[in-house]
């Protein structure tokens, strides 16, 4: 995963333990953030690896 996608992921996830926090786990705000999330994860997981990443 690239450096910039880990901080966005890294925020992401901060921004939702505090909405929880606030909200409760079960608020449609929580559950919305939580949704988004999990794509942003989704597309960043899935993106192949740069060449560099499979030389040892």
């Amino acid at each position: 995963m690239e450096l910039l996608a880990c901080i966005v992921v890294e925020k992401g996830r901060k921004q939702l333990l505090e909405m929880g926090q606030k909200y409760g786990l079960t608020s449609p705000e929580v559950i919305r953030a939580s949704q988004q999330l999990d794509k942003l994860l989704n597309l960043t997981n899935h993106q192949p690896l740069n060449k560099k990443e499979y030389a040892s």
